[in-house]
């Protein structure tokens, strides 16, 4: 084949019109390139026709989105986090890479700050909170793979493409790391033949979508079989070394983790002390005797005593404008205090949650002393009663008060500091610092498990808080998750859907996960009519069908959706 282009005016917009119907060899499979000569009166020839190949074009690693759809979003929702207030993209890798070595979220123990009077000196009868959560077996691509690859030796590979950046979010939703790991053991393969095997490797809509993108007939980078061979055996030690790097990183932060529990535990115990020492110096003010079997009061004498057993409840009225509230009350007659156990907020007792009853001086002064926290600043009240006399008090915190409690305490100065309203404070600072650092710890905890459930889509879990001795394996017990979906269905969805049968409020819910993708679903389920009226046209058709916006739902979590939908496709 000769193509000719004559120097001559009058032939060259016909010559040019002649080769601009050969097809975009950049555009169509099978087109050809040419090599130009000139001949000796100048004219221009195209000769020597060969298959022009349609190389992938690569692009910088670093912005590609190897990320599961939807994982940038939850994090910036869940910020701040330690100190982060912007979702970077280093917080979001390492975040998601975090997600590789720790699995499975174990018991983590928390010190039980409810510490108060009586105590009996064993700290194993204290209650300890834990969280815990079980998952199904493990599936997902471990993000240790993804970031393995998003190393500069496949820069020249088509991994380093956004063709494979499309595909990699539907192999997250296969959850297929034997799909994942054909397309990094096949780099010298043109696209479309990884593209078929994974086709083999999934099921249902996902391996329809494999398929179509086998049928695109996508080839390699250009030299992408050389770049090929020299990485053979490197994807394996690169993932090695970053399991490695990451397992050492978690266990760098759970000995930190450690080391805080450890010493809150300290903290916890000196004050357990303390509290020991002012029942103690209490109870033997009395007569009684530590024994074996407890306190003894040996003095079987007729003559009335100057103690008896008595109640005392406490209410403050305005105890929800505080962030923290306390109460004492101070038993002058014997240089002692106690600090009344919260039965909520508002409403504080003496002794233990059972009787609401302590030994006390028989209808003696005595004065209730309630202090209130907001800001950083703090604001007390003093009432002064009778013992046996009063024993329902309420109180109000005035935020205007004057004067300062030191002020207002000075008469009891010079009590041990055991039986110090102040030295006890000083410990309830501590107590509550540790208690914000736990709920901090929880809420981070219950985030990471919805990133989680991103990660690991084809995973439905179960986060749980619970209350149990110390010793106890919750992080084992077993929990039906199939069970949790059921109870969720039966209480959110029954009154609209049925699994199998039709109903004409809401269409049956049984094949949807084939149907819909999982971010579709999540999408939906939490904001129906906002995806209708962004005009989603999967969900108008629905709309148009049953004529009525299905309840917003955003109050559900990840991981409940996942497991209503495992219940619906069990």
């Amino acid at each position: 084949m000769r193509l000719i282009f004559k120097r001559k005016r009058r032939k060259r917009g016909r010559a040019l019109q002649r080769f601009r119907h050969h097809p975009s060899p950049n555009r169509k499979p099978g087109m050809q390139r040419y090599r130009e000569l000139r001949d000796a009166e100048g004219n221009m020839e195209w000769v020597d026709p060969q298959p022009l190949e349609n190389y992938l074009v690569t692009v910088d690693l670093a912005l590609l989105d190897f990320l599961p759809e939807g994982f940038a979003e939850e994090v910036q929702n869940g910020l701040p986090f330690r100190g982060h207030t912007v979702a970077t993209s280093d917080l979001i890798d390492s975040l998601y890479y975090s997600l590789s070595v720790h699995e499975s979220v174990k018991a983590d123990p928390r010190v039980d700050t409810r510490v108060n009077e009586p105590y009996d000196g064993d700290p194993m009868s204290m209650d300890t909170l834990v969280l815990a959560a079980t998952y199904n077996p493990y599936c997902g691509i471990d993000p240790a793979r993804i970031k393995a690859i998003r190393s500069s030796e496949f820069q020249r590979t088509f991994l380093a493409t956004r063709e494979f950046e499309a595909r990699l979010q539907w192999l997250f939703q296969a959850c297929s790391s034997q799909a994942f790991d054909y397309y990094v053991h096949h780099l010298d393969e043109p696209l479309w033949k990884a593209d078929r095997e994974a086709s083999q490797l999934v099921s249902g809509r996902l391996k329809e979508r494999f398929e179509a993108f086998a049928e695109q007939r996508l080839t390699n980078v250009k030299d992408g079989a050389q770049y090929a061979q020299a990485l053979q055996g490197f994807y394996e030690k690169r993932l090695k070394a970053v399991k490695a790097e990451l397992e050492a990183a978690w266990e760098k932060v759970q000995t930190q983790r450690a080391a805080q529990h450890k010493a809150d535990q300290q903290i916890v115990d000196q004050y357990k002390a303390l509290l020991f020492k002012r029942e103690t110096y209490r109870m033997e003010t009395y007569g009684f005797t530590m024994t074996e079997a407890g306190w003894v009061n040996i003095d079987r004498g007729t003559l009335e005593k100057d103690w008896t057993s008595g109640t005392l409840e406490v209410r403050v009225a305005n105890a929800a404008d505080f962030e923290r509230v306390y109460a004492y009350v101070v038993y002058p007659s014997i240089r002692s205090l106690f600090r009344l156990n919260p039965e909520s907020k508002e409403r504080f007792y003496v002794g233990d949650a059972t009787t609401h009853e302590m030994l006390m001086p028989r209808r003696a002064p005595a004065l209730v002393v309630t202090i209130g926290y907001r800001n950083g600043d703090s604001t007390h009240t003093l009432t002064r009663f009778r013992t046996l006399e009063e024993t329902e008090l309420s109180v109000v915190l005035d935020p205007t008060h004057p004067r300062s409690l030191a002020d207002d305490l000075a008469p009891y100065a010079n009590y041990l500091p055991e039986n110090s309203i102040q030295e006890d404070l000083r410990w309830m600072k501590k107590l509550d610092e540790i208690e914000q650092r736990q709920q901090v710890r929880c809420a981070e905890r219950r985030w990471l498990h919805e990133l989680h459930t991103i990660a690991y889509p084809c995973r439905v879990s179960i986060l749980i808080e619970q209350e149990a001795f110390r010793g106890d394996t919750v992080a084992n017990q077993e929990i039906c998750d199939q069970d949790f979906g059921e109870a969720l269905f039966t209480s959110e969805c029954r009154g609209c859907h049925s699994v199998t049968g039709q109903s004409p409020v809401g269409p049956a819910l049984a094949g949807v996960t084939q149907r819909r993708s999982p971010e579709w679903l999540m999408k939906f389920i939490r904001h129906p009519q906002a995806t209708i009226e962004g005009g989603d046209p999967e969900a108008v058709a629905l709309y148009e069908r049953y004529r009525q916006y299905m309840p917003n739902a955003s109050y559900l979590t990840r991981s409940q959706i996942r497991a209503i939908l495992a219940y619906v496709e069990k």
